[in-house]
């Protein structure tokens, strides 16, 4: 990156070589901002598409506005940002409005990864008188209308969208018999103006999300594939990431039936197969939506009606990706709109065309291919079941007295497989399209156990070429490359990642990747000194710290595991120690500066790191029992990683206390017929906000290791511990071909207690028989 002046024109040259990164062009100033006003530039560029931010920085603190997607102007072009336009971007404020800066910035951030360069005026700031700027139209007519504007009616009212319209109003075709402005704040986005307009319609004209409710979805896409669908809880498709969706309406006694007016239900195919189900029912009639995608991204969409009905269908300009979701995908209206929807047919099941019989006995069906990619070819329902269940079954999971359980770990490793592209594991196929190292090495943890060994060694090469040249392993890395920005965990899960495949598999693979990944955490650790010695240097960790970078222990441990050295273990250590005494805490901390309680975060070091060793066991367990007891107080929302909480508490002989969380999280799958977690979880059902991804695989990867670990887990010495965490309640139980260090090994636990175990050679029964192990 370069940066130049011509002038009173900035100059900005980049090349980010096909990998993320950012071009900042920065500006000290000290100014009080005024009440209202707008930051006006003028740009052209010779690039390729990428995202163009303005911020405002106080601090620590950073306001912004930022332009995704944005197309660099050949000819000199103006931009301008007004105030309303400007948000909180993070800092330890926590939010509010700009008052006064110290700094402004122009940032071009790789979005095609590409290179080129911009020039831009320094931005000016004006500012703005207090105006009668209109932002949309509310009028009362029967069939008026507003040419070149969005538009919506809801009986006799039409609403228009008219977003930075100049203050008169515009030409109205047609008579009117009221005409009432709206100021821009009435609805700065296309998502506001929707919401407006469907708390005014008829519940369920419009998606759920619109009228103020959570909605949720789930994912379906082939293994590995690139492009994945997702389908809603109320039976709307979303074929296309930002895409328009097809929608379902049932037409019963001449009467149009929403998914407001209908009673709703999910479901999976065999209970555990990425093959969903949306189910109608009504007085009179059912309809039932199946969604599948054969093994070349053909999606599949299969509708059943039965009774006296038609089904309707129609291609809606709003996602299943509701409006509450934001990062890198947003939600609610649709994008993108693709010409292979042009053949959805409007009449699934026409009216009339019925089989003989009583009303309430007719069925009519009818099937709808998508290609998702060229290529796709249709595949039977039958084929496509069967190619998921030879990949879902190769361990058998069998937990008689509890086969949810079951039937939730082969469900979410079938969306984890969903989730990738090619090599590529990621966490989600919207939010979170992006491959962490975090997320991949713990996510290939779980598939080397469950035979799928080859995705978790083409995830590890793949992820290592992105490794820089000094050892630095990046924390991320999607179509744009590398993730610049420092997570200093990343280093550590390298190693532990490649570490796990020779444990795993026998193989040694990426040697010299490991042994640069750990020179490189060594000079991190270098480079402190004082209270902060021996650690690696500070980052914004597993994305907990973001607001301000600080020295975590979670980047610590994950360290440790890979460097593993007797003076590293005790660095990190004695630091905790000192952090609890400095602090006079009762809990293990997660941080030197903040010495903040996150037991989430501890937990790493117990499962999978098997680092408990290094905690001070007065103070550990008590994290958890203040954990426990902050449990029964309400709280609004929590993300679900705590599942990880599960298997620590297993290993730390807790299990009674492990298994109360088992029953409580599986509680909070949402929908429970799809077996799924977001990445947060609103105790209010209903209740809307951003969930992350859904499901999220990395999520799911806690719930998994968290139930392999109660069958057989290994200590740091290498001995298998057996049964630990199971109750007599599963009971029968029987898991293997489970991968271990040792080899496959076979767990059998009969109804009656009686404990077998098959293909280990250094093990211990931790099962116990009592009457009390319930």
């Amino acid at each position: 990156m370069r940066l130049s002046r011509e002038g009173e024109i900035n100059r900005l040259d980049f090349d980010f070589h096909g990998h993320g990164g950012y071009a900042i062009a920065r500006r000290e100033v000290e100014v009080d901002l005024p009440a209202n006003y707008q930051f006006t530039f003028r740009i052209r560029g010779e690039a390729p598409i990428e995202t163009l931010e303005l911020k405002l920085i106080r601090g620590d603190d950073v306001w912004w506005t930022n332009r995704r997607d944005f197309a660099f102007p050949r000819e000199w072009s103006t931009v301008v940002t007004k105030k309303r336009q400007i948000s909180f971007a993070w800092g330890p404020s926590g939010g509010g409005d700009a008052k006064h800066i110290n700094a402004m910035e122009v940032v071009v951030t790789a979005g095609s990864g590409g290179k080129g360069t911009v020039w831009f005026t320094d931005p000016v700031l004006e500012e703005l008188l207090v105006t009668n700027e209109i932002g949309g139209l509310i009028i009362d007519c029967a069939s008026c209308s507003v040419p070149d504007a969005l538009q919506e009616r809801v009986g006799n009212q039409l609403f228009v969208w008219l977003p930075d319209a100049p203050t008169q109003t515009p030409r109205i075709a047609g008579e009117t018999r009221s005409v009432t402005t709206q100021p821009p704040s009435w609805a700065p986005a296309k998502n506001d103006f929707y919401s407006i307009v469907a708390k005014h319609a008829t519940r369920g004209e419009y998606p759920r999300y619109f009228v103020g409710e959570q909605s949720y979805w789930t994912v379906i896409g082939a293994d590995g594939a690139e492009n994945e669908a997702l389908v809603g809880e109320d039976g709307a498709v979303e074929p296309f990431k930002s895409g328009e969706s097809i929608e379902p309406f049932l037409i019963v006694d001449g009467k149009r039936l929403t998914w407001a007016d209908v009673d709703i239900t999910q479901s999976l195919a065999e209970g555990d197969l990425p093959i969903p189900s949306v189910t109608w029912t009504t007085k009179n009639a059912s309809m039932t939506m199946t969604a599948a995608v054969s093994s070349s991204s053909m999606l599949q969409l299969r509708y059943r009606v039965r009774g006296n009905a038609s089904l309707r269908l129609e291609k809606r300009p709003f996602q299943v990706n509701p409006s509450t979701q934001f990062l890198n995908t947003e939600g609610g209206v649709a994008k993108v709109f693709h010409p292979e929807l042009k053949h959805v047919p409007e009449w699934c099941a026409p009216p009339a065309r019925f089989s003989k019989g009583a009303p309430e006995a007719r069925t009519t069906r009818c099937e709808i291919d998508i290609p998702l990619q060229a290529g796709a070819k249709h595949e039977p329902f039958e084929k496509i079941a069967a190619d998921w269940r030879e990949k879902l079954h190769r361990v058998a999971i069998d937990i008689a007295g509890a086969p949810e359980i079951g039937d939730t770990i082969r469900a979410n490793l079938a969306y984890t497989l969903i989730h990738r592209d090619g090599p590529a594991l990621q966490p989600g196929s919207r939010s979170y399209e992006r491959a962490w190292i975090r997320d991949g090495a713990l996510i290939s943890s779980l598939l080397l156990r469950l035979g799928h060994a080859a995705i978790a060694k083409q995830f590890a090469t793949w992820f290592a070429s992105f490794q820089y040249d000094n050892g630095k392993v990046p924390c991320c890395v999607d179509k744009r490359g590398a993730d610049p920005v420092p997570e200093n965990d990343s280093h550590g899960e390298l190693i532990f990642l490649i570490d796990e495949i020779e444990r795993y598999t026998g193989e040694k693979i990426l040697q010299s990747h490991k042994e640069a990944a750990a020179r490189y955490i060594n000079e991190l650790r270098a480079q402190n000194h004082g209270e902060f010695e021996g650690l690696v240097t500070e980052s914004i960790s597993h994305e907990g710290y973001s607001a301000k970078p600080v020295h975590s222990y979670w980047d610590d441990f994950f360290c440790v595991k890979g460097v593993n050295t007797p003076d590293f273990r005790r660095d990190v250590a004695d630091s905790i120690r000192r952090t609890i005494d400095k602090h006079q805490l009762d809990y293990v901390p997660a941080s030197v500066e903040l010495a903040d309680f996150d037991p989430t975060s501890t937990s790493i070091a117990i499962s999978p790191l098997g680092l408990a060793t290094l905690l001070p066991e007065k103070e550990l367990r008590r994290t958890y029992e203040k954990y426990l007891s902050n449990l029964a107080r309400p709280r609004a929302d929590y993300t679900p990683y705590e599942m990880r909480n599960i298997g620590a508490l297993i290993r730390l002989g807790e299990k009674n206390r492990a298994l109360q969380l088992v029953d409580l999280f599986m509680l909070d799958r949402r929908p429970r017929g799809w077996k799924q977690w977001a990445e947060v979880v609103r105790t209010e059902y209903r209740k809307a906000g951003f969930i992350g991804d859904m499901p999220h695989a990395w999520v799911a990867s806690d719930f998994i290791r968290s139930v392999l670990d109660a069958i057989a887990y290994e200590r740091e010495d290498g001995t298998l511990v057996i049964g630990a965490g199971v109750p007599r309640r599963w009971l029968p139980l029987h898991v293997g071909p489970l991968a271990t260090s040792q080899g496959a090994i076979d767990v059998r636990i009969s109804r009656n207690g009686k404990v077998d175990v098959k293909g280990a050679r250094n093990y211990v029964i931790a099962f116990s028989e009592s009457p009390s192990n319930k």
